[in-house]
């Protein structure tokens, strides 16, 4: 149970859709008398687990599903793609984990690098390079519009361009990665 006490025998775990309302030992724990029971005798049984560092691709969520992972944080890809590969988990067209996703991450002005979308060669994701600090708010504000989970910071942002960016997710009511 996650507290480093013995494991619970003849426990029963009481979900409500898919969320876990109670665990406790049989006849301790009530749950409704028309419950499914599902007879786990003899097993290990664990809570989904979360994967928190991906860039997601099209062939990977039965392979999260195999190994347990029920829940995954995309942290940059393609916003609009992303967004709708999100939604079609949600809504059940792709069977596979929770997707929390960033679309888009947020990059600096780098010697080299040009301002605007650039796709990255290393991991096939995408970049903003933001120049000023202003920017860095505006995109932060178009990433919320699309929808995305939470926002993604990355190299070449100035202390100031990071500082824009957390204060404009924080008055979103955005989180920041």
């Amino acid at each position: 149970d996650g507290t480093g006490r013995t494991p619970l025998r003849n426990a029963v775990i009481v979900m409500e859709g898919d969320r876990i309302r109670a665990v406790g030992t049989k006849g301790q724990v009530s749950y409704p008398p028309n419950a499914r029971i599902i007879q786990a005798d003899g097993r290990t049984i664990l809570p989904g687990l979360f994967e928190c560092h991906i860039h997601y691709r099209d062939w990977m969520p039965p392979i999260f599903l195999r190994y347990g992972i029920t829940t995954v944080a995309d942290t940059a890809n393609p916003t609009a793609w992303i967004i709708a590969q999100r939604e079609a988990l949600r809504n059940g067209r792709i069977k596979g984990p929770r997707l929390y996703v960033t679309g888009r991450r947020l990059g600096g002005p780098l010697p080299g690098r040009r301002a605007g979308i650039v796709p990255n060669a290393i991991d096939g994701s995408y970049t903003v390079n933001v120049r000023t600090v202003e920017e860095a708010r505006a995109e932060v504000r178009s990433l919320i519009a699309q929808g995305v989970d939470a926002i993604k910071v990355h190299d070449g942002l100035t202390p100031e361009m990071i500082k824009a960016v957390v204060d404009q997710a924080r008055e979103l009511g955005e989180e920041t990665v």
